[in-house]
């Protein structure tokens, strides 16, 4: 397994936190580098390397940036083109038709274009996307950190989809090379998820609102906030949200996974925290003692684990925390109210996340 080149060996610094609750806005997270994607990557796995990039990349990145808006251009109300974009970055780009060619660099994007039915003009994407062994195949161009320029060029592609997550150095040099076939996304949120989303269909030539998996998701949405505000407030469990077993990384305001958790009628622990990413304290979780707690399995198997095997890893983890003298003090431990998962909607934002907001609501509640 590749390490990618442009994450460097930092250790964590600690982070002073404050409540923001009189704020009207939130300082966002410090910029923040990992050594556990080093170890993790060097450890070999894509789902546990793509975990390990994701959590270095969110550590470091702000969220400064706006969700992709749309300008629709054109008077035929049936005709979604032309439209302007103005990405993540604030640069702008016109599009008269579909793109035939789209690259993809994250595996977000890859999933917000096979929804929406764009699988025939992906000619690229990453080593970190899912790409079903029954879709064409497709060239892969590198990873999210580093992104094969010259490999880039020979698909000739007519659409480059970004996200922020790549670094500042080379999102400039595919918008140098490329110019006005690159839009950068920034997922600020899982309204800004949902921006985005509508943005991808939007290039593929859908309207969200009027087409029939836009109706269902916004249907959906609509019910599980129904059912998510009917939940009086005692009755509201809270939960800790853990990238992996080790490290305590969590998610905080202003970040999709918090959004996704308040979703689903749950408070995430972290609620009143300015951060939107973080590696936590011990002592943070004792303060917090959470009623549930959600861990992403980091499994280092080529294909998903089984069900039986990931509740093995689930039944050693609780063991060995009600082993432990501080984590057996935790209600979660002590009831075994742990939930222990692969569902890449925590790390892969997208439509697909709209089902992991249901399923945690059904499995809490």
């Amino acid at each position: 397994m590749e390490i990618e080149p442009d994450l460097e060996n930092e250790e964590i610094e600690s982070s002073t936190r404050r409540n923001p609750k009189n704020s009207e806005t939130r300082r966002r997270t410090r910029p923040f580098l990992t050594m556990v994607a080093f170890l993790t990557l060097a450890a070999g796995g894509v789902a546990l390397a793509w975990l390990s990039v994701f959590l270095a990349q969110k550590l470091q990145t702000q969220s400064e940036s706006q969700p992709v808006e749309i300008r629709y251009l054109g008077q035929d109300t049936e005709d979604p083109f032309p439209i302007e974009l103005i990405d993540s970055l604030g640069a702008s780009t016109v599009w008269t038709e579909t793109p035939h060619r789209i690259v993809s660099l994250a595996p977000s994007l890859t999933s917000m274009v096979t929804f929406w039915g764009g699988d025939s003009r992906v000619v690229g994407i990453t080593r970190y996307c899912k790409w079903a062994p029954d879709q064409r195949p497709v060239k892969k161009i590198g990873g999210m950190t580093d992104p094969n320029l010259e490999s880039i060029h020979t698909l000739k592609p007519d659409l480059i989809l970004a996200s922020t997550l790549t670094p500042g150095a080379t999102l400039n040099a595919l918008r140098s090379q490329f110019s006005k076939k690159l839009v950068v996304f920034s997922h600020s949120g899982w309204s800004g998820v949902e921006k985005d989303n509508r943005a991808v269909a939007a290039l593929l030539g859908t309207q969200y609102n009027k087409s029939q998996p836009g109706k269902d998701l916004i249907r959906r949405e609509q019910e599980l906030r129904k059912k998510s505000k009917a939940i009086e407030e005692e009755n509201r469990r809270t939960l800790l949200l853990l990238y992996g077993s080790e490290g305590l990384y969590t998610c905080g305001p202003g970040s999709f996974a918090h959004d996704l958790i308040q979703l689903a009628g749950i408070n995430n622990v972290t609620r009143d925290q300015d951060f939107e990413w973080a590696q936590i304290s011990i002592e943070s979780v004792l303060l917090w003692d959470p009623d549930w707690i959600l861990v992403t399995d980091e499994h280092q198997d080529q294909t998903a684990p089984s069900v039986e095997r990931l509740e093995d890893r689930k039944r050693d983890w609780i063991q060995s925390k009600k082993e432990d003298t501080i984590w057996k003090k935790l209600r979660a431990i002590q009831n075994e109210q742990i939930i222990w998962t692969n569902d890449t909607g925590w790390t892969t934002p997208g439509p697909a996340s709209l089902s992991t907001a249901e399923q945690l609501h059904e499995v809490v509640y």
